[in-house]
């Protein structure tokens, strides 16, 4: 007779099961409390109906009743994966799923071990990745994207090493990729600034580096929140940044420009200091020029005209040929002063 296996059996008799109505499954519980099949295909049942909480405890009981049975512990990963977003747990059953299987049969494939590989990979969790890949590998080669990370993380399990933390560190902060949520991508971050921590322990001396990294991927994140109009947040990472630099002028000008703009309560002050900051570290003609035409426009706001007018002409003085704004705040300041020649003077200019 040929060979059913474990999971497609169990699948099969749960979908037979299935087709009865969640009561009538309940009404055969009660009956036998230790029938695993009802027991599984009452957690599916609950599942599809998004009663997720219960749903588990009702695999869970099935997984109690039949250890044995792979498709049992692999429903309960599925659900934390792919709908209750809980990667701990996903995790377990996962792996629990596919021991229980390959213990039966070491020639075949199931998705337990794909599951656990994806899951696993983008948390980057050592222990779960490097079994998945293993097991993995015994049926096709699982994609040269894992092949690098299992040769990573066997690396630091086997051997840790700075520079296999900051290649681990490295992997974790890379951008945002493709289809990802922020706090997917949050959660990789984090990790990474991790690994980059471990790298330092055991290596002093790339601290310097390391503060760099951070620093570029924690203003990289503020610059997508400031593009995406989540200001608060922006600011938030933006001074992360300055707690691995202080040499960035890009991260001043730009906590400036959301306290002068966008802040929900303007902090002229604030804006000053931080571009006068930029300023201290800027080199660049036209970045110079810009954050002398920002100053002003705090001061304008501020409704401190004189040194407004200070700034703006700053920015003129800066780069004459391409003036027309702050020759334009210009007329608008000496309007506000009165001084109707010299407003009209700038305005033929702007």
């Amino acid at each position: 007779m040929k060979k059913i296996s474990t999971v497609v059996l169990s699948l099969v008799l749960s979908h037979q099961v299935f087709g009865q109505s969640e009561q009538a499954l309940r009404d055969k519980l009660s009956a036998n409390p230790n029938d695993a099949p009802t027991s599984y295909a009452l957690g599916e049942w609950l599942k599809n109906d998004k009663k997720y909480d219960e749903a588990a405890t009702y695999y869970r009981k099935a997984i109690a009743i039949d250890s044995t049975n792979a498709s049992y512990s692999y429903g309960l990963a599925f659900m934390y994966h792919r709908l209750v977003k809980n990667t701990d747990s996903a995790m377990y059953y996962y792996r629990k799923s596919g021991r229980v299987y390959v213990g039966n049969d070491n020639n075949r494939y199931e998705n337990p071990w794909a599951g656990l590989l994806e899951i696993s990979g983008a948390s980057y969790n050592a222990d779960y990745f490097i079994e998945a890949y293993e097991q993995m590998a015994k049926i096709q080669r699982p994609g040269f994207e894992n092949e690098e990370k299992y040769n990573i993380l066997k690396g630091l399990r086997d051997n840790p090493t700075a520079e296999g933390y900051m290649k681990l560190g490295d992997k974790l902060t890379e951008k945002l990729a493709f289809n990802e949520k922020w706090q997917d991508y949050m959660s990789r971050f984090n990790s990474g600034v991790a690994a980059y921590d471990k790298a330092v322990k055991l290596d002093p001396t790339k601290k310097a580096v390391v503060n760099s990294k951070i620093a570029a991927g924690l203003k990289e994140i503020a610059g997508s929140y400031l593009e995406d109009g989540y200001y608060e947040d922006a600011l938030s990472y933006y001074e992360k940044a300055l707690k691995y630099t202080q040499k960035d002028p890009e991260i001043y000008s730009a906590i400036g420009y959301i306290k002068l703009e966008k802040a929900k309560t303007p902090d002229y002050d604030g804006a000053i200091a931080n571009f006068q900051k930029a300023l201290a570290l800027t080199t660049a003609s036209m970045a110079k020029k810009d954050t002398y035409e920002n100053i002003g426009l705090c001061y304008e706001k501020k409704k401190d005209y004189k040194n407004a007018v200070l700034w703006y002409d700053k920015a003129v003085a800066q780069e004459p040929n391409f003036a027309k704004s702050a020759h334009y705040k210009l007329a608008r300041v000496y309007d506000a002063l009165g001084n109707a020649e010299k407003a009209k003077y700038h305005r033929m200019r702007s």
